[in-house]
């Protein structure tokens, strides 16, 4: 998102993310609230990176977690300055450790988003299992998506998983913030 100084371009961010998470939990993204600078990456987490139980008619688990950028821009109407995302790591598990993992981690050698489907074994018994399906850990398959954002992992949430809506209003946090996320970002 868009500010006029490198702080304000950070909370312009934050808050948005923060009001979509709201939608299905009272647990807060962390992040330094420092002066952000230029040039340094940050990092905020859901819940202190700590697993994060959705209730509802599917109880599950979630972890957010995101690198960002402030940058300066010369785009109209998008800065002087706007974060820019450098990494995420969206988790969704329930209690059978099934799980769907968002990732998009180009440092790390797998350059574009991508989606892990599978199994999230406990126990060496789990490990086994998943052996069977094909030989290898699902979580090493790099299934290719589109970006993801964070409103909808939660949209994903609540439509696959019936997790419990903390707002009336949730439709419309989610729409309107995706609609941030849309006009500032940089890529697809």
């Amino acid at each position: 998102m868009a500010g006029g100084s490198p702080k304000q371009a950070a909370n312009n961010f934050i808050d948005p993310l923060q009001q979509s998470i709201s939608c299905v939990t009272k647990n807060i993204l962390t992040f330094p609230r420092i002066r952000p600078e230029l040039g340094v990456v940050y990092q905020f987490t859901l819940g202190y990176g700590r697993e994060t139980v959705l209730k509802g008619r599917t109880p599950i688990a979630m972890t957010l977690s995101q690198q960002f950028e402030i940058v300066e821009t010369a785009e109209p109407d998008k800065g002087p300055f706007k974060a820019s995302t450098r990494e995420y790591a969206y988790h969704l598990f329930d209690t059978d450790r099934q799980y769907v993992w968002f990732h998009w981690h180009p440092s790390n050698g797998v350059k574009l988003p991508h989606l892990h489907l599978g199994l999230k074994p406990k126990t060496e018994e789990g490990i086994e299992v998943a052996a069977k399906f094909g030989g290898t850990l699902a979580r090493k398959l790099h299934l290719a998506s589109s970006r993801i954002s964070v409103e909808q992992v939660i949209r994903f949430a609540i439509g696959e998983f019936e997790v419990d809506r903390l707002r009336d209003d949730w439709e419309a946090v989610l729409d309107a913030n995706q609609g941030k996320h849309e006009k500032y970002r940089s890529w697809h």
